[in-house]
């Protein structure tokens, strides 16, 4: 299995029961470097953090998603991508419209993106066990 592959079946898993450990990483899906593919998710807005894990003695951790930084993935994306290619005193008219109109259009796939990470959040709050 490639890694691509990998790092797509820890995203669908955690969306699925809300956090991952390496022990089932490994006997479900025979991911055996765990920490490597959390890892490369770091500056996505599939973020994961580590936690002591409930039931197994240290160095075990259990990965959950962590919010702080899949917003701040999600933002830094948006102002990349909404960032003018030129100054906006240089623009003709035309360009200066079309800018505006691709900021509109982003600022509304921005706050759809943030609408879904919250109720992703708000799911994986009811189905995790509280400490």
């Amino acid at each position: 299995m490639n890694l691509k592959g990998q790092k797509e079946i820890v995203i669908k898993h955690v969306k699925e029961h809300g956090e991952i450990d390496a022990l089932t990483a490994i006997m479900e899906y025979g991911i055996t470097r765990l920490g490597g593919r959390v890892h490369e998710l770091q500056d996505s807005e599939h973020a994961l953090r580590a936690y002591p894990h409930p039931d197994l003695p240290h160095p075990w951790v259990i990965y959950r998603p962590n919010w702080d930084m899949r917003k701040e993935a999600v933002l830094r994306h948006w102002a990349i991508t909404t960032a003018p290619r030129k100054p906006l005193l240089n623009m003709t008219m035309t360009e200066l419209e079309n800018h505006i109109r691709k900021l509109t259009s982003r600022s509304f796939d921005l706050a759809n993106k943030l609408a879904a990470m919250q109720e992703e959040m708000t799911h994986h709050r009811n189905i995790l066990p509280t400490a």
